[in-house]
């Protein structure tokens, strides 16, 4: 089974520290779009920039990880990322070039 997922390491976001009377507002993130399956997988580095919001704002302490996920999936092609992953897993595991030892 092939599973698509964000992944979000510590120290991912880049936040502001001040900015229009909000404290702590993320302006970037900077993650991973990957695909698995029960074997191998393989990632493609993603970063987003995220524009600070006039309303709506959430307190850093208070995000989640699917609100994160939620911004990665409005700031990139999600489509066109997992097909570039399918094709890069299919790659890994059906290589179409092989480096051999030299025949001598």
């Amino acid at each position: 089974m092939t599973n698509f997922q964000w992944v979000i390491p510590q120290g991912a976001m880049l936040t502001e520290l001040a900015i229009d009377g909000l404290t702590d507002v993320v302006v970037q993130v900077n993650a991973y779009r990957q695909i698995s399956d029960d074997t191998t997988s393989t990632q493609i580095p993603v970063c987003v920039g995220l524009t600070p919001p006039t309303e709506g704002f959430i307190p850093y302490a208070d995000l989640t990880q699917e609100i994160v996920e939620g911004w990665l999936n409005a700031g990139t092609d999600v489509v066109a990322l997992d097909a570039e992953l399918a094709i890069q897993l299919d790659n890994i595991i059906n290589p179409k070039t092989v480096v051999l030892p030299n025949p001598f």
